[in-house]
């Protein structure tokens, strides 16, 4: 890329034709360029010398054609200015041809070449936007438009997705800023499936032609979804207990869990409840059923389907630490030294001695015997 430039050289005794350029301005609106251009007679050691030929072309039209003979002094031959008109991209060059024959008829001089000018700036950018926006806000983005092209905004959702959102304005630079809808809006949740995604920023000018975009995240503002509080209520052993009471490792129960509300767009994923070891899952509210009870925490979860979870504790304050009774030492002796037909049967062991609500816990014990080589046991 020039901004001037200088052709010319040959001729005779330092004497030539030359052509010299100089860019003067660029229309960024009208995508031109003006420059000066001269042609002039240079250089030699005489005040003139005759010339036979004296020709120069530049931009596709000839500016000098002399074929006679003629007395030639320093100093343009001549001058102006030209307006260039620049491409679709803002690319333009052009071309110069200087010949002379000077002194002689012959040429001695018959030079070309060409130059490229600045490019001027086509393509609509954005500049300037925040790193991010939720989905209750309005985003927005500076730009540049020095073709003042109508202009095509998008929103892009997990990039290379379709274009939400798009709107045409024209201007030649400054701050846009989207009013969406609240469809829009719905639109933009529903592609974004986590709190969080990427989403393109793009403008569009010159048609579709070029492309200025930038991705930045987008934010669900508030995602967690809505849940009542559960309750539950023992399902056996109730001639022992209260349906609020639970024995360890015996009871079971049902947890009523209220629908839970999403929002954003999301859906619910899943209803869990969890005590202990006991797990159990639905994809509906309702009722959900746990088995053998081993620990005095409920926990129930509900989850979307952007992953967010709300948990809600249950405390089982009835939680009886119930444990089967054991055996933990047993002997047998028979009276007179172990030649007597009386036998004494001796036994130690662990008894939860508790009140299960309705009932205090009580203890039987019972043993069977047979004689030896008996097939039968006798309680």
């Amino acid at each position: 890329m020039a901004t001037s430039g200088v052709l010319g050289g040959g001729g005779y005794q330092g004497r030539y034709l030359e052509f010299a350029w100089a860019l003067v301005s660029q229309d960024i609106a009208g995508n031109t360029s003006t420059i000066y251009w001269r042609v002039t007679v240079v250089g030699g050691s005489s005040s003139y010398y005759y010339h036979h030929r004296d020709y120069a072309d530049a931009f596709g039209e000839v500016l000098v054609n002399s074929t006679s003979r003629t007395q030639r002094y320093k100093g343009d031959l001549k001058n102006g200015y030209k307006t260039i008109q620049h491409d679709i991209n803002g690319y333009a060059d052009f071309s110069a041809h200087i010949i002379a024959a000077v002194y002689t008829s012959s040429v001695n001089e018959d030079v070309s070449t060409s130059w490229a000018l600045p490019l001027i700036p086509r393509q609509a950018k954005i500049t300037n936007l925040p790193a991010s926006f939720n989905d209750e806000e309005n985003p927005w983005f500076d730009y540049t438009n020095p073709a003042n092209w109508e202009l095509k905004a998008w929103l892009e959702p997990n990039p290379n997705g379709p274009h939400l959102c798009e709107r045409t304005f024209r201007g030649t630079g400054g701050r846009y800023t989207w009013s969406l809808t609240e469809a829009e809006r719905k639109q933009l949740r529903q592609a974004c499936k986590g709190n969080s995604c990427t989403i393109r920023i793009g403008l569009y000018s010159n048609g579709t032609t070029w492309a200025s975009f930038h991705d930045r995240t987008f934010i669900i503002k508030d995602p967690m979804p809505t849940a009542g509080t559960p309750t539950w209520e023992s399902t056996n052993h109730l001639d022992l207990a209260d349906k609020d009471t639970v024995i360890k490792g015996y009871s079971s129960i049902e947890v009523t869990i209220p629908e839970a509300i999403p929002v954003k767009e999301a859906t619910i994923k899943q209803y869990k409840v969890i005590a202990g070891d006991k797990i159990v899952s639905g994809t509906s509210s309702g009722v959900l059923k746990l088995e053998n009870i081993n620990d005095s925490i409920i926990k129930v979860y509900v989850e979307d389907s952007r992953g967010n979870t709300v948990e809600k504790i249950l405390n089982i304050s009835n939680y009886k630490q119930y444990t089967p009774p054991v055996i933990t030492t047993l002997s047998l002796e028979r009276a007179k030294g172990g030649i007597g037909s009386n036998v004494t049967l001796s036994y130690k062991g662990i008894f939860w001695n508790e009140n299960f609500g309705k009932l205090t816990n009580s203890l039987t014990v019972q043993y069977y015997y047979k004689e030896r080589g008996a097939g039968t046991w006798i309680q």
